[in-house]
C-alpha cells in the first residue's frame, strides 16, 4: 500500500479530484498544499510520473519521489499530480491530451483550490 503523507510533513492534500471522464473512467490527480506559506496563493507545479507511456501512478510523488515532494512544499509550492490513462488503456497521444486537459482543469479551477496557476 503507498504511505500516506506522515505527520511531519509540512502539507495538507486533496486526493483523487477527477478532472476528465472519458469512456467511463476517471482521470484523477492529487494536489498537495504547503500549510505554512507565505504566499496566500502558493504557486502551482505540476508533476507527470514517469513510466514511458505504460505504467506509474500519481501516487509515485510519495513513494518513489517524496525528497521532491517534500522539498516543493517545503519552498512554499503547492503540487499537483496526475494521473493519465497508459498506453495498454489509449494509444499515444491520448496520454499527453489527458495531461494537457489536467493543465488546463487546474488552471480553470485556481480560485477554487486557492493556488496560483500562473
Amino acid at each position: 500500500t503507498s504511505p500516506s503523507l506522515s505527520a511531519d510533513v509540512n502539507a495538507r492534500v486533496s486526493k483523487d479530484i477527477v478532472y476528465k471522464t472519458i469512456d467511463g473512467q476517471d482521470l484523477k490527480l492529487n494536489v498537495y498544499f504547503p500549510k505554512a506559506s507565505s504566499a496566500e496563493r502558493p504557486p502551482l507545479l505540476i508533476w507527470i510520473h514517469g513510466g514511458a507511456w505504460k505504467r506509474g501512478s500519481k501516487e509515485a510523488i510519495e513513494t518513489d519521489n517524496r525528497r521532491l515532494l517534500d522539498s516543493v512544499l517545503d519552498q512554499g509550492y503547492a503540487l499537483a499530480a496526475v494521473d493519465y490513462r497508459l498506453s495498454g488503456q489509449a494509444s499515444f497521444p491520448q496520454p499527453v491530451i489527458d495531461i494537457n486537459d489536467a493543465i488546463n482543469f487546474l488552471h480553470q479551477r485556481s480560485d477554487e483550490y486557492h493556488f496560483d496557476a500562473k
